[in-house]
């Protein structure tokens, strides 16, 4: 899938929009992936991961639709209006809910780290190793 996508992006250009994304990569679209590129970050350039979350459904609807009508007479009478996908805002997803997307899709955090808010907090604590006599410790 992966390789598709960037092949589809060096021959034709990067990707504008949401919907320019589902109409040249419609026939590796489904579900599955589809979440996972929305929970990996790889679409974070047209919407918020919330927001993208929460519209899956109806982004796979119109992703069928696209592919049902391609090369009929709608492609000749299409307009920016009906190509447009109208996505229900939702809450800006929080940096905890994003790394634990990535986590979902890679096993890791790629953006952040969950501790790193705790730095200045444990940067003033001590380690025991780090006393000469830990004997009386």
């Amino acid at each position: 899938m992966g390789e598709f996508i960037q092949e589809e992006r060096k021959k034709s250009g990067g990707y504008k929009s949401l919907e320019d994304f589902l109409e040249r990569c419609q026939t590796i679209v489904n579900k599955k992936s589809l979440e996972g590129l929305i929970k990996s970050g790889a679409l974070d350039a047209f919407a918020d991961r919330g927001t993208l979350v929460a519209n899956v459904e109806m982004i796979l609807e119109r992703s069928k639709r696209s592919k049902s009508m391609s090369g009929g007479l709608f492609d000749i009478i299409e307009t920016d209006v009906t190509n447009k996908i109208m996505l229900v805002a939702q809450p800006k997803a929080t940096l905890m809910e994003k790394l634990m997307m990535e986590y979902a899709a890679f096993k890791c955090f790629v953006s952040a780290h969950p501790l790193d808010g705790l730095y200045f907090y444990l940067k003033n604590f001590s380690f025991i190793s780090q006393f000469k006599n830990t004997e009386n410790v």
